[in-house]
């Protein structure tokens, strides 16, 4: 469970025979159940999935293809190719672009270390 933060912002719950208090600079909430999805941060945030997960920074970027039609989902479907290369694409969902992104096993992000910097 997270512990009491000083830094501005941030929000602090804990458990109680009914549920939980989620605190924040507003005030306090009791909540029947929570759900906790703290993305890049959950290693600061659940310090017991410090070992289970690591964050990795992915890159990934929308194109605009000359033909958008051949990008349509009826002939271009959502593709991962695994090997020299990771990659992974979607066809267009607004008629004009299409998602395309990269993805190794290096590239951590480290942001529970004091700089926020990668880890090494």
């Amino acid at each position: 469970m997270p512990s009491s933060s000083t830094t501005p912002g941030c929000w602090v719950w804990s458990s109680t025979p009914t549920g939980f208090v989620v605190r924040t600079e507003s005030g306090s909430r009791r909540y029947a159940h929570v759900v906790v999805a703290p993305g890049a941060r959950t290693r600061d945030v659940l310090p017991a999935m410090r070992a289970a997960v690591l964050p990795r920074r992915l890159v990934q970027a929308w194109y605009v293809p000359d033909d958008i039609d051949r990008y349509r989902e009826e002939v271009f479907p959502v593709f991962e190719r695994v090997g020299d290369v990771n990659a992974y694409g979607f066809p267009t969902l607004d008629g004009a672009t299409i998602k395309i992104g990269i993805y190794t096993t290096g590239h951590p992000i480290g942001y529970d270390t004091p700089d926020c910097t990668r880890i090494r």
